[in-house]
């Protein structure tokens, strides 16, 4: 039987490192230093999600002003995406957002994600553009 739980920290942990550096640097060639890693690290919250005690996905939260609240970060290791992990994880980041006040959730995707956050209930508010040589786009959600 699946046991899942979440923990929320205030910067960054060695799973969310893990994570991260799994997802973003091993499997899809970004930097560490700036681009997965920057200076909102020590003021964000970060979620990990566990399955069976295993860090299976991370979510960044950072609150813009008092009512807009950003999620980035999102990465799910490989092997457990197409289970529901990320949908689960988006929900758990909004609750959070939404009991911090959030009538607004804000985030940055990656492009090819965008059907993953439309099926989460985020519209496009943006044109396509890239960052660090990858393409994304702007999306949000009322959430309030």
């Amino acid at each position: 039987m699946n046991n899942y739980k979440s923990v929320w920290s205030l910067g960054l942990t060695p799973d969310v490192e893990l994570i991260r550096t799994s997802v973003f640097v091993e499997e899809q060639g970004f930097a560490a230093d700036g681009v997965v890693f920057d200076e909102l690290e020590s003021s964000s919250l970060n979620i990990v999600l566990y399955e069976n005690d295993v860090p299976i996905g991370t979510g960044r939260l950072v609150q813009e002003n008092s009512t807009d609240f950003r999620i980035g970060r999102v990465a799910i290791l490989s092997e457990r995406r197409k289970f529901g992990d990320g949908a689960r994880l988006m929900s758990l980041m909004e609750e959070k957002a939404i009991s911090l006040g959030a009538n607004k959730i804000l985030l940055s995707a990656q492009s090819h994600t965008l059907e993953f956050y439309k099926k989460c209930g985020y519209c496009v508010v943006s044109d396509e553009y890239v960052i660090h040589g990858c393409p994304h786009i702007d999306m949000e959600k009322e959430v309030g």
